[in-house]
């Protein structure tokens, strides 16, 4: 039986959410058949067991809202910063929230997360013609500094073989790395600028190195 609204036993202490909605209403309605409080039993708590993905779209029951129950005065929740304990690796399959590294159930642990420098974390989100095309730019842009040309000689080169301009991030570090140190930055500006210029040994206060 479905019972989502209009529906009073207290002493329910468990809710199934079988049904998907992007009500917020409605979803606080499906789990507050379980959250009443029931003398008779003593009940202490409700599982809520999510096949829905009611949970992961609108949170957890007690990150409580204001919620309208007027049609058309409601919005959709947005999507919760969850996460779910692995069962593929020990872990009980519980909903948590992303920023626990322990889980409340079962005790598993998650591995401390590796922060992984741009350019990887950027590529594991291509494809792999775009790899090919963020390569291809970057070996450009290496080229472009080696022998001096213009800035934008590699996005041209870019553009002429595929047809658009490249995203600007993709040149992040692609020289130089991404943290270069404040003694290499002054030697960039330093070098660039006097390839730039026709004549002095010092411009804009920066000493030749």
């Amino acid at each position: 039986m479905t019972l989502t609204a209009g529906f009073d036993i207290p002493s329910v202490n468990a809710v199934i959410l079988a049904r998907p909605t992007q009500s917020i209403a409605l979803y606080y309605q499906m789990v507050g058949r379980g959250l009443r409080l029931s003398p008779e039993t003593q009940k202490r708590d409700c599982l809520i067991i999510c096949q829905s993905g009611n949970v992961s779209r609108h949170g957890f029951i007690e990150e409580v809202k204001s919620v309208s129950l007027n049609p058309g005065e409601e919005t959709t929740g947005m999507e919760a910063p969850k996460k779910i304990c692995p069962p593929e690796n020990g872990g009980c399959g519980a909903y948590l929230y992303g920023f626990q590294m322990c889980c409340t159930e079962c005790n598993y642990k998650f591995p401390e997360l590796i922060k992984l420098p741009f350019i990887q974390q950027l590529e594991q989100l291509l494809s792999e013609e775009d790899k090919q095309r963020l390569a291809f730019y970057r070996s450009k842009l290496q080229l472009s500094y080696r022998n001096n040309y213009a800035p934008g000689w590699a996005a041209m080169v870019f553009q002429e073989t595929y047809g658009h301009f490249p995203p600007d991030d993709w040149a992040k570090g692609a020289i130089f790395g991404e943290s270069p140190t404040p003694e290499l930055q002054r030697l960039i500006i330093n070098t660039y600028v006097i390839s730039q210029s026709k004549d002095g040994n010092q411009i804009l206060g920066l000493s030749v190195i």
